[in-house]
Parts: C-alpha cells; structure tokens; sequence
C-alpha cells in the first residue's frame, strides 16, 4: 500500500469538497445580495436570516475540512508505522482502514478504505495495537496483519 499516494488521492477529495463549498458560498451570497436589491420587510428579514445560517454552516463546514486537509500534511500521516496510530493504515481480515480524517470510504488501489477518526470507537479499539493483535468489529474479532 503506498500510503503517499493514498494522502494524495484524500487532499484532491478534500479539494473536490472544498470546491463546492466555496461554490456554495458564493452562491448564498448572491443570493443575499439579489435579495437586497428586490425585497424590504419581514419576508426579506426571514430570508437573510436564512440565508445567514447557511453561510454559517457552510463556514463552519469549511474549516472543519481545512482542518482536515491540515492534519493530512503532518510527517506523522506518512510516515511507517509499527503500532496503530493516527496516520496508520491497517489491514485486518478483508478489510483496509486509515486513521486519520473522518472520509467515510475512498476507493483506492481497487480497495475500499475506511478512513476513520481516531474518536471513532474502531479507532478507539485499534489504537496501540500491532500485527497480530485482534479487534471487534460488529461483534467479529479481526486480525491486524499489516500496518503501514
């Protein structure tokens, strides 16, 4: 597993995620601004309302992803590793995992890898670990036959 590679292909995910959101964002505050022009009065103090808790979660959402994309930069998510931490990849049973930035599933080498947070209770299981040692996932023990 080249675990380089793997980061590389989560930044351009992270990317692809930050392009539609900063889309997104600029799209409300057009929005806002049309509104300005064309409307007065409480349907006009509702809709900017609105339209303010949407930039709010899409700022919020933004820089939990920067934050992310941050993380992703540390030596430490590319570095080998003998024991299961932040940043390692782990193969058990058929199954691939990186612990790191919560992604969900990404496809990867013709693997599917869950990438996982390291508060995740999976991770929780995992962390400290090494090759050999066994963890559950939905009440089935896995073992740990690779950490890269």
């Amino acid at each position: 597993m080249d675990k380089v590679k793997l980061l590389e292909r989560c930044r351009e995910i992270m990317k692809e995620k930050l392009d539609v959101i900063d889309h997104s964002i600029q799209d409300v505050q057009d929005a806002v601004e049309s509104e300005d022009k064309n409307s007065a009065g409480d349907k006009y103090e509702t809709g900017r309302a609105m339209a303010q808790e949407d930039l709010d979660r899409l700022f919020q959402q933004k820089a939990l992803l920067l934050k992310d994309m941050s993380m992703l930069q540390h030596p430490s998510m590319s570095a080998p590793h003998d024991t299961v931490q932040t940043g390692s990849v782990i193969h058990a049973g058929e199954m691939w995992f990186y612990i790191g930035p919560n992604m969900g599933k990404v496809k990867f080498e013709d693997h599917e890898i869950f990438m996982i947070s390291t508060k995740s209770p999976l991770a929780v299981q995992m962390l400290g670990k090494t090759k050999g040692q066994s963890f559950n996932m939905n009440n089935r023990p896995l073992e740990i036959t690779e950490i890269f």
